[in-house]
């Protein structure tokens, strides 16, 4: 049975074809988007001096564990966290569902 015609007029290996294509780009354009640490760094520090101008109330910081930009809003008076976005039992699960991920895949490949 010729199948080709089940499915147009694109066959099966040219649609594995395109479909690999758009793996290809999709991988791509998530690499070109990542940050590196020195970059996230250093958005970090544009975020504080420009969170200092308009409100010292405002910390922003990199969490070690998962990499993610958190933001601190901080009471002035007795240097306390009001609040975190995003809020630390999201960060820890992100922790820990990266070490579960971790476990699973070989980053290597």
């Amino acid at each position: 049975m010729d199948i080709s015609k089940v499915t147009g007029n694109m066959s099966v290996n040219t649609f594995k074809v395109k479909q690999q294509e758009a793996k290809n780009e999709e991988k791509r354009l998530y690499e070109e988007s990542k940050f590196s640490r020195e970059n996230l760094d250093d958005a970090v520090e544009m975020l504080n001096a420009t969170a200092k101008v308009i409100n010292n109330r405002i910390a922003f910081s990199v969490d070690e564990k998962t990499d993610r930009v958190v933001m601190r809003v901080v009471d002035v008076d007795n240097n306390e966290i009001i609040r975190e976005i995003p809020p630390k039992e999201m960060i820890r699960l992100a922790a820990q569902i990266k070490d579960m991920i971790g476990m699973f895949v070989d980053a290597s490949r």
